[in-house]
């Protein structure tokens, strides 16, 4: 039954798109959701304040209704993030309600609480789990404890044993530069994925991350993730958005904006893949506010659906003040959306690329 039901939801999501094309009809085709502002870690670049938070603010109820708005929309595929959200005693029920509904569902986790939920998160039908993993042993516990290195492995491993796919990510810093190979390599020993990521940027300079990379070193980091993909390693993401990332033209800056945005433009050899945050896909917060994506969260005033109900808040998305982006899964997307052939061409062929 779920097949059939799924089968109709992509349906609905493939007559979306081509409305979208013909028409510009906006529709949440792929959407992120913060089901939490908890967490029990405290990782020194995340930019969000997750462990003053003590309660909820969505309840299950009302992101029940939310599944179920989105569904109606032709949304094909759900991220549920946080905070940590397997703090949320209700994660199964919620996991559940979006594959019930024939929507693909992720979880990303910091794997602390992963062997005690897996069981539950298997029979909600979960799609894919997003492991937190910032390099090896030392590197990790760095960033987010003792206990927790050990509790990323087991974690993967309990996946494993129930069959749900994972995927190994890793927030490359100044402090773990050197870990593509330790991450590759762990990835293709478990069977998983590898994704990569850079920090976010915010557009307040006062916001900034000490530990950004340079660009230099930016480029280092890609050729060797791109390397390591053509030898068959189970690295994620499309060669077209390594070598769009490893391209970029605009110094200083990850966001390609009005004041910018000239930089790539005139650069013959670059070719632009535009943004459609807020158009197709949004990331909506603990809070209920709907984002054009994660990297704009806070900049701009945004509208909640526990407070305004979803149409109101889906209507009024902030606008995007990005053209594009050299963030990996944002970057991504924008090329799916795109329907890019080369870039979906890239995608099926790195399908028979297994971990």
């Amino acid at each position: 039954m779920r097949t059939l039901i799924r089968y109709y939801q992509d349906v609905k999501f493939g007559v979306n798109m081509l409305r979208y094309k013909l028409y510009g009809h906006r529709f949440p085709a792929h959407v992120a959701i913060a089901v939490t502002n908890r967490c029990n870690l405290k990782c020194p670049y995340c930019f969000y304040g997750y462990t003053l938070y003590k309660e909820d603010k969505v309840t299950t109820r009302e992101l029940f209704y939310l599944i179920d708005e989105l569904c109606r929309r032709g949304t094909a595929y759900i991220n549920l993030n946080g905070g940590e959200p397997l703090l949320r005693k209700d994660i199964g029920e919620i996991v559940d309600r979006i594959t019930g509904k024939g929507m693909r569902c992720s979880v990303s986790t910091n794997a602390i609480l992963l062997e005690d939920r897996i069981e539950e998160l298997k029979k909600a039908n979960v799609s894919v789990l997003n492991i937190s993993l910032d390099g090896n042993e030392e590197q990790h516990r760095k960033n987010r404890g003792d206990i927790s290195y050990a509790k990323v492995i087991k974690g993967i491993d309990a996946a494993h044993r129930h069959d749900i796919p994972v995927a190994i990510c890793t927030v490359l810093t100044k402090d773990n530069k050197d870990c593509v190979d330790e991450i590759v390599r762990l990835a293709k020993d478990k069977g998983v994925y590898s994704i990569f990521h850079f920090l976010y940027e915010r557009l307040d300079p006062k916001d900034a991350e000490p530990n950004q990379l340079t660009r230099e070193e930016e480029i280092a980091i890609m050729d060797k993730i791109i390397a390591y993909k053509k030898q068959g390693y189970p690295v994620h993401y499309s060669d077209r958005i390594h070598e769009y990332i490893k391209k970029w033209p605009i110094q200083g800056s990850r966001l390609m904006l009005d004041g910018n945005a000239k930089q790539a433009k005139d650069d013959k050899d670059f070719r632009i893949i535009p943004c459609v945050a807020g158009d197709l896909y949004t990331w909506i917060d603990a809070n209920g506010k709907f984002w054009p994506c994660a990297v704009l969260s806070g900049q701009v005033n945004a509208q909640s659906f526990a407070e305004v109900g979803f149409e109101k808040a889906w209507n009024e998305v902030p606008k995007n003040r990005c053209q594009s982006c050299s963030f990996f899964h944002q970057a991504e997307m924008n090329m799916l959306f795109s329907l890019e052939i080369r870039g979906w061409l890239d995608i099926v062929s790195s399908k028979f690329i297994r971990p």
